[in-house]
């Protein structure tokens, strides 16, 4: 074998050798894109998904500090950071920089291989010698920008920078999702508050209604019975325009008697929905029926009496339906 074929199989050998290096290194960011997709998907926390992307830029690119800054109303707000940028130029802040603004601006990203060659860079380390400024985008709209610097010039190459482009891809897609999902939970959370509101303020209504109809009940049930009476006394000597006073107020005693009782019945009906009930003392109920009466009663010149024993009589059951049986007994006996 002569020189020449020799330096032809040494050649050959070496191209070989780089092209299985190549493919080794595409399967491996394969397999590193591959990852970082997994653990984003399962991440829907806006801190954890930013801290996940910002370490794998940092790891994945040899980089000695990086921020993630999220554009917040129009502005650029910086969210994790890694590295001190302001201990350099106190009061400085890296979106200060020219190149953070026009990068905000142009939406282009940006491999700067010899930091001191940028007029447009603000120093904010001196020791950082290359950068990356590559924009966070998503659906064709920028949504933060990833900021990667190093001081070993040589880790930033275009093969590691269009890497590191993949995963902001990958990254800008997870924040935006984690984005959404906590405006949802924040909605959620709003329209949970607004549904306890509106439950409290409807059970407010409910009670009130309900008691209203409570107190109305006996006052009307009390119109209803003097009227009658009145009827029954004054039927031979009324005259017809009085006794036509006398029925427009039994005729609106009755329909307020009927919208209380429907109001009632509406209540018993959600009770027997619930399976609810009440703990009902029959000695005060029927002492309060009872005093309802009383006039009705002496009106007519009757013995009326209670007599109830000294115990409390505690039954479960319907306080309305238990007053209106008792009312109906007294009415009918006083009639």
């Amino acid at each position: 074998i002569n020189d020449d074929r020799i330096q032809f199989i040494v050649r050959d050998i070496t191209t070989r050798k780089q092209a299985v290096s190549e493919s080794e290194d595409y399967i491996e960011q394969l397999m590193i894109l591959r990852q970082i997709d997994e653990e984003l998907s399962e991440m829907l926390n806006i801190e954890r998904v930013l801290a996940l992307a910002l370490d794998a830029g940092m790891r994945l690119s040899g980089a000695n500090s990086g921020f993630i800054g999220l554009m917040e109303d129009g502005n650029l707000r910086i969210n994790q950071a890694v590295g001190h940028y302001s201990d350099a130029v106190p009061g400085v802040s890296p979106l200060d920089s020219p190149l953070v603004m026009r990068l905000v601006r142009d939406q282009k990203p940006r491999l700067i291989e010899d930091i001191t060659r940028e007029h447009d860079y603000v120093t904010l380390n001196t020791k950082t010698r290359a950068l990356m400024l590559i924009p966070l985008m998503s659906y064709e709209r920028m949504i933060g920008i990833l900021n990667l610097e190093t001081n070993v010039p040589e880790r930033f190459t275009q093969e590691t920078f269009d890497f590191i482009r993949l995963i902001t891809a990958r990254a800008a897609v997870a924040i935006e999702n984690a984005q959404l999902y906590e405006i949802a939970q924040d909605q959620l959370a709003q329209l949970q508050d607004l549904y306890a509101q509106v439950s409290a303020l409807e059970k407010i209504k409910t009670d009130m209604i309900r008691i209203a109809a409570h107190d109305l009940r006996n006052p009307v049930g009390v119109i209803v019975g003097y009227t009658e009476l009145l009827e029954h006394d004054l039927e031979e000597i009324m005259s017809k325009k009085r006794a036509k006073y006398l029925s427009a107020i039994q005729n609106a005693a009755a329909r307020m008697e009927k919208i209380t009782t429907d109001i009632l019945s509406l209540e018993r009906i959600e009770k027997i929905q619930l399976q609810q009930g009440d703990r009902v003392n029959l000695s005060d109920l029927l002492t309060e029926v009872f005093k309802d009466h009383e006039g009705q009663a002496n009106a007519k010149n009757q013995r009326y009496m209670i007599n109830l024993p000294l115990k409390s009589m505690i039954v479960h059951g319907d306080d309305a339906q238990l007053r209106e049986a008792m009312s109906n007994l007294i009415n009918n006996a006083i009639k």
